[in-house]
């Protein structure tokens, strides 16, 4: 017998809590877990914040030995189509300090955490209006919540402005 105990994983009760200002989150008893991304209950809307919760769930959520499958969707009739008012006023202070941990350090996390640490079957169901970076549609199942998906990059034509 080792000396030490295993470090405990996560229970699905404490990461809920810990996570429900960013995904109200559901776990069937088969171990399908459904993730639904909110911003104060509603649509969610783009913030730094809520851009680093996205690896940090991916990880607690693929930690967990009792999650079989993810459904990853959001709230309401739209998913991530607007920005949260208040959510980049931390760039505005820092610029220097959080393009670096915004754009580069939590988006190269939140792919990795989907590629690496969600070892189980992940299905993104989208809503009506949707904008989404082609990286996440790479990793996951895609399905339709509704019979029309109009899909909208507004970072994209910004990205190849000036570019033949």
């Amino acid at each position: 017998m080792s000396l030490n105990n295993f470090v405990s994983t996560p229970k699905f009760e404490d990461y809920k809590e810990r996570f429900k200002n960013f995904y109200n989150m559901e776990r069937r008893a088969d171990g399908v877990i459904l993730v639904q991304a909110h911003t104060k209950g509603g649509p969610i809307q783009l913030s730094v914040e809520n851009h680093r919760s996205v690896g940090q769930m991916f990880k607690t959520v693929g930690a967990d030995p009792e999650n079989e499958v993810m459904i990853f969707t959001g709230s309401g009739d739209e998913f991530m189509m607007d920005a949260d008012p208040e959510g980049f006023k931390l760039e505005e202070q820092d610029l220097d300090y959080w393009a670096y941990e915004y754009a580069y350090k939590d988006g190269r996390i939140n792919v990795s955490s989907l590629v690496n640490d969600l070892e189980i079957p992940t299905i993104g169901a989208a809503v009506h209006f949707v904008e989404v970076l082609e990286a996440f549609l790479v990793f996951v199942e895609f399905r339709r919540r509704n019979e029309v998906i109009q899909r909208h990059d507004r970072f994209l034509p910004r990205f190849w402005r000036g570019r033949a």
